[in-house]
Formats: structure tokens, sequence, C-alpha cells
């Protein structure tokens, strides 16, 4: 693989306006987060995947989100260069979140405003998808999160960017995994870079994503989780 390189940048354009998806509407995600008491030392030492699922509540999602993806504060004097709690690509957060939950629609997570942007998806779509997934192991009622960047936004910035895109992603799944560990819940990753899938889903073809792999959170079966501690 060919190292990345910058490019000379003129005159880019603002980060959403690469979004090519057909949104049908948004939704702000709940604003009282869990706050479990853990220490990352203790998260470390008791992680483990898990592969059975119960459906995750949307204060869970909103708070893996929020601790690991969402947009703290744009970077002064900069271009699209913003603060995230997980260490990004010369901090332009290329990676975005398409999030597949167990019943509703489909949406990529807004960081900027903490919501959920839905998109227009064939349920047949969704449907293939999750059996696809389920040949890795049985994802059950679990939420599916994908993960991908927009190839025209980061070819303004780097040559050869899939490399950083991938690094990206893994610190994010990395951290997610030990944020579903604080919440008592089940999470595993899905050993595939789900390109198809993700084109499918937002009905674009495969070369307009650099796909960066695939999660699946959810409830704890052998384990009910305990009532959290929120703010």
């Amino acid at each position: 693989m060919r190292e990345p390189k910058r490019r000379a940048r003129k005159n880019i354009k603002a980060a959403p306006d690469f979004e090519f998806w057909a949104k049908t509407k948004s939704e702000k995600l709940p604003r009282k987060f869990i706050c479990p008491q853990a220490d990352i030392f203790t998260l470390l030492e008791s992680r483990r995947s898990t592969r059975e699922f119960t459906r995750l509540g949307k204060q869970y999602l909103s708070s893996l989100l929020w601790f690991s993806q969402r947009q703290i504060a744009r970077i002064p004097n900069t271009e699209n260069r913003i603060f995230t709690p997980s260490p990004t690509f010369g901090a332009l957060a290329a990676v975005r979140t398409l999030v597949l939950p167990f019943e509703g629609m489909p949406w990529v997570y807004n960081r900027a405003s903490h919501s959920a942007d839905y998109v227009d998806i064939d349920p047949n779509a969704e449907d293939a998808i999750r059996q696809k997934a389920s040949e890795y192991f049985n994802i059950g009622e679990g939420c599916l999160l994908l993960f991908f960047a927009v190839r025209e936004f980061v070819d303004c910035y780097y040559e050869n960017s899939e490399s950083l895109v991938l690094r990206e992603a893994g610190l994010l799944m990395g951290n997610l995994t030990l944020l579903s560990e604080a919440f008592d819940l089940a999470c595993c990753m899905i050993g595939a870079e789900a390109g198809d899938w993700i084109a499918a889903l937002l009905d674009c073809s495969e070369q307009a994503v650099i796909p960066a792999g695939c999660i699946v959170i959810g409830g704890r079966k052998a384990a009910p989780i305990s009532a959290p501690n929120a703010f």
C-alpha cells in the first residue's frame, strides 16, 4: 500500500457539502447520557467480545456516539478540522457511522449536532445486509454500525488515503469496544470492510466511499444491564 501524501488545498467546500446520501429527516439524539463509574485499566482487563445481542436502547446508542465521535469544537483558523473524543487523522474526523438498528430506519450519525440523519433505504436492502452480517456470526437483535469515509472529501486532503481511514476507524472501534464494556453491553467486530453493504444502503457506487469495517453492539443476554448512572 502506498504511503499517504498531503495534497495542496484550495477553496475546499465545507465537510457537510460532501454528503451525498438522501436524508429524509434529522432527529436529535437523547442528551441524558449514561455515565458508568469504571476506570480504563479495569475495562482493559475485563473486555471480551460477546456474540449474543439483545436490542440496544437509544440512550445507550446516544451515549456510545457522544463519548466516541461527537464534535467537541472546531479548531480555530482551520477548514473542516475539529476536536473529537477519538483520535482522527489531520483532525478531519473523516470516518462516518451508518447505524442499522434492529428496528426502525437506518441513519447516519451527525456529530456536529449529535443527531440522527435518517436515510431513505429499501427495507429489502436492510434485511439483506443483516443476513450477510449474520454469515459471520448471529447478530440477533444487535445494532450494526458501519464505518466509511466519503472518498471525494478525503481526496481533497490526501493521496492514497485508504490506510489513514482504516487506522482512524480502528481507533474508533477500539474505543467503542471499551465504552461497550463500561456500559455492560455486548460488542463484537465483524471481519469485513463492508463496502458493498454501505454502497447498497446509501445507494451509491462502491467508489464513492472508503469502507472501514463494522461492529455489532447490543444488550447482553448473559448478564442483564444494570441501572445506569446518568446526568
